[in-house]
């Protein structure tokens, strides 16, 4: 059996989120640390986290709308919640600049 090396793409609604800098991911880290109730975050505690991350905050400003869509593209069952260990390491993973 051989393999495929391919270059991984980016779905062109969440691609405002990856590749940030160190900072932004300690920013958000920080963020989730000071206002996440746990593992499994809604919608309103992902905006609360981006808009609380100073970091993200001044340089990026994402709308709402934004973190909505982001927010939908990891809930993909629909409940309404998603594992925050999953969104922070997708994020460092797809950053690192």
């Amino acid at each position: 059996m051989g393999q495929s090396v391919t270059k991984a793409t980016t779905p062109a609604n969440v691609s405002s989120f990856v590749n940030f800098p160190k900072e932004a991911i300690f920013s958000l880290w920080t963020s989730y640390n000071l206002l996440g109730e746990g593992w499994g975050l809604s919608v309103e505690e992902v905006i609360a986290i981006f808009n609380g991350a100073e970091f993200v905050a001044r340089a990026y400003g994402f709308s709402d709308h934004q973190i909505r869509t982001l927010f939908d593209a990891f809930d993909t069952d629909r409940n309404g919640l998603i594992d925050a260990l999953e969104l922070f390491v997708a994020i460092a993973l797809t950053s690192g600049r």
